[in-house]
């Protein structure tokens, strides 16, 4: 082979020499993008000793996303290499895609904003898919996290996609346990311990009937005087998204056993008919 390479023409040995430095660029590009990609799945894999906090979903969308960028650099770097075997001169490559990325960076400042948030929405695990969220004015289940849009579906079932760029304040609803605090109005001919008497009785059913109820519920007493009647407050700390359900199992509960005393419900509270309205949730569970 070199005997025929020193009798060759010129021009071939050129080739062959510049084939062979091709061959070799792209073989160790290739290389070093199978290297890179099996240091950060590494790095990601929580069996190697990464912190429990980054959960499985997580660690996949960064995985993926640190891959493309180490792959894109990769092959940057073999582009411009094997520009300079053929001669290109790469200062004049590098001032045009300076300038090309000047151009689309301009023309694409949201798209890169809501990547750069998205990245940051998984790194700092502000929230996670089936989580419930408050953001942008909405109040949702999580379905999909994305590097440039999150998307939930609202408690009417209507599914939202937010830029993640307009995901500026996050309230997750997920991550604490919950206060469920029903008012119930009784009419004034009722005595007042009658009616905590009452209340204590379908407190404690709930509380041994339902598993989700964290402490409680209690009996807070009289918490507001209307035109026909007082109203009662009662108030239960629950697990995460079950406060609407215990709601309305203290609901149900206080109706039965009011019925069972013949104590006559009052009339709701203008403000508290107006909340309960308000409260888009109440139906979840």
């Amino acid at each position: 082979m070199s005997s025929f390479l020193v009798t060759a023409d010129p021009w071939l040995r050129l080739t062959i020499s510049r084939a062979l430095q091709l061959m070799l660029v792209l073989l160790a590009a290739w290389a070093l993008i199978k290297l890179g990609n099996g240091s950060i799945g590494r790095l990601l894999d929580r069996r190697h000793g990464h912190p429990a906090y980054l959960d499985e979903r997580r660690a996949m969308t960064l995985a993926s996303l640190l891959r493309s960028v180490f792959r894109y650099l990769v092959d940057f770097v073999a582009l411009l290499t094997i520009l300079g075997l053929f001669n290109v001169p790469v200062a004049s490559v590098l001032a045009l895609s300076g300038f090309i990325g000047l151009a689309v960076g301009f023309g694409a400042q949201n798209l890169v904003k809501d990547i750069i948030a998205g990245f940051f929405i998984l790194f700092e695990d502000e929230y996670t898919v089936g989580e419930v969220i408050e953001t942008t004015g909405l109040t949702g289940t999580v379905l999909d996290i994305g590097l440039r849009t999150t998307r939930i579906k609202d408690f009417g079932g209507q599914i939202h996609t937010i830029p993640n760029g307009m995901i500026d304040k996050v309230t997750n609803l997920s991550r604490s346990d919950m206060r469920a605090l029903v008012e119930i109005p009784v009419a004034y001919r009722v005595s007042t311990e009658d009616v905590i008497r009452a209340l204590n009785e379908a407190a404690d059913e709930v509380r041994q009937a339902d598993p989700d109820v964290k402490d409680g519920p209690r009996v807070l007493g009289i918490s507001a005087f209307g035109p026909t009647g007082a109203t009662y407050l009662i108030q239960a700390e629950t697990n995460a998204n079950s406060q609407w359900r215990v709601e309305r199992a203290i609901r149900a509960a206080v109706r039965k056993t009011f019925a069972g005393h013949g104590i006559e419900l009052g009339q709701s509270p203008i403000g508290d008919a107006q909340a309960d309205s308000g409260r888009k949730p109440s139906h979840k569970g």
